[in-house]
């Protein structure tokens, strides 16, 4: 599975991506919309200071929605929007280390969460029980 940069064609002017925080992670399958994921975030994407992830443009679909269709480039490929070289700010040094962690401790919690839903807990007493 390849994650992708995506865009909602109405978010797009003359190949240029008009609202960069509203660009999502998602997959495509059979040219279509097939997961979709929460916006890219500035602090990673959008980041001078921040090499490793920035966002060079993004797939751009009918619509951000599961099934949506993505709009061809007219040579049977993906249409393409690019962002505008001025877009980028200077947001400063990202700790990826400790973002990950957070991360990490916050998809641990909603995991045992959903576990003890099953089993006729709230999310919020599991997180209190453990």
């Amino acid at each position: 599975m390849i994650v992708r940069h995506l865009v909602a064609a109405e978010n797009v002017r003359d190949g240029r991506i008009l609202d960069l925080r509203l660009v999502r992670h998602g997959t495509i399958g059979s040219r279509l919309v097939s997961a979709l994921a929460g916006p890219v975030d500035p602090a990673t994407h959008l980041n001078l200071d921040f090499d490793d992830h920035r966002l060079d443009g993004a797939i751009v679909v009918e619509e951000l929605r599961l099934g949506a269709r993505v709009v061809d480039d007219g040579a049977g490929g993906f249409a393409w929007a690019e962002v505008a070289a001025g877009a980028f700010e200077r947001l400063g040094p990202v700790d990826v280390g400790t973002r990950r962690g957070e991360w990490q401790r916050k998809f641990a919690a909603l995991t045992r969460g959903a576990r003890s839903a099953r089993y006729g807990r709230s999310a919020s007493e599991s997180l209190r029980l453990g």
